[in-house]
């Protein structure tokens, strides 16, 4: 069986939010999860915790409210709700109505990793894990913080974060997008070499290219990125689709992330970068054409025998960049896996996942 585990990052632009946080996060977010209950599919949300506690530190309590708020209705309507770091929040400092973050604090490797200073890596983890405890423990007496995605897919060097992932009691890491590499100046994303399988079992020593088959070691159930080779003129195609639908469905743009481009580039330089993205693998996202979607669905069920393992795999998704055509594309798609795959296809949260494929 291959299980889908439909995920979003909880969070606003860290760049610039163009709209009011309603429109940029409350919104779509309730948007978003109207879709996963229509159609009976259990989610994982990942909620930036560093940012809540920055808006509490400036006293805007209604983002505070609104975000814990709809953080406890995605758990009472029977979604997950997993641990997402941003650590840069920590030294972010607001001007009006824009946040301004520090170089060298988007990585939880920037604070170190020394079990015992109140500020280091570890202690963040253990304090995003009892907030989300303490915050749903009173609706799920069974909760359990237990999966981690990192802010901006920043992992390496894992070895460090992986044991205090484990130490703090962390057992899932759904950060990996296999065959990716970003194309970032400011830390390295580079998931190329990693192991030909959705899942293995990460430890601190072996690190994110090895499976330690030790169960006791970081569970990892990938972000699901096309296998095999999507072409280019694939790329372009997707991306005018999407174009042509989206002026079908009109909406304000919201914001945009934090650029790490570095020096402004020339023309040719420009160009090269645009074709160096469009060989990146193509990842499954809620954000995408219902044709995209099914195309790495389709790549995962050709390659690997889902009658007879188990596999399992994360559905990406940012609800601040889900528009309303994206979630028609949505719709297409959940209606198609559940209509054709069912028998080889499930939905499932991370922490459904992990109890049953490592119990």
């Amino acid at each position: 069986m291959l299980i889908l585990c439909p995920t979003a990052d909880y969070e606003i632009y860290l760049g610039r939010n163009l709209l009011p946080i309603e429109e940029v996060l409350f919104e779509p977010t309730a948007k978003l999860l109207d879709v996963w209950d229509e159609f009976d599919v259990r989610a994982t949300l990942f909620p930036d915790v560093c940012s809540v506690w920055r808006h509490r530190q400036e006293g805007l309590v209604d983002y505070v409210e609104a975000f814990e708020e709809q953080v406890r209705e995605f758990a009472r309507r029977g979604h997950d709700v997993q641990l997402h770091l941003h650590p840069e929040w920590s030294t972010a400092e607001r001007e009006s109505a824009a946040w301004h973050f520090q170089p060298g604090t988007g990585s939880l490797h920037d604070r170190g990793f020394d079990p015992d200073d109140v500020d280091g890596a570890p202690q963040l983890i253990r304090q995003g894990r009892d907030y989300l405890t303490t915050l749903l423990r009173p609706l799920d007496a069974n909760y359990e913080c237990m999966a981690f995605r990192a802010g901006g897919w920043i992992l390496q060097p894992e070895s460090p974060l992986v044991a205090a992932l484990l130490d703090a009691g962390i057992h899932v890491d759904a950060t990996v997008i296999p065959g990716v590499r970003l194309l970032r100046t400011d830390y390295r994303v580079d998931f190329r070499d990693v192991p030909d399988r959705p899942n293995w079992f990460v430890s601190a020593q072996g690190g994110l290219a090895c499976d330690s088959q030790d169960r006791s070691d970081l569970f990892e159930i990938s972000i699901a990125a096309y296998r095999g080779r999507f072409a280019m003129w694939q790329h372009v195609v997707n991306e005018l689709r999407m174009r042509r639908r989206a002026r079908a469905k009109p909406q304000k743009f919201r914001g945009y992330p934090i650029v790490k481009a570095g020096p402004r580039l020339g023309a040719l330089q420009r160009v090269r970068r645009k074709f160096r993205k469009l060989n990146v693998p193509r990842v499954l996202d809620a954000a995408d054409t219902f044709e995209s979607m099914r195309t790495t669905l389709n790549s995962y069920l050709r390659r690997y025998d889902c009658r007879a393992h188990d596999f399992a795999v994360c559905i990406n998704g940012h609800p601040k960049d889900t528009y309303d055509h994206h979630l028609d594309e949505l719709r297409r798609f959940l209606d198609h896996v559940k209509a054709r795959h069912a028998d080889v296809v499930q939905f499932d949260t991370l922490r459904g996942t992990y109890q049953r494929l490592v119990g």
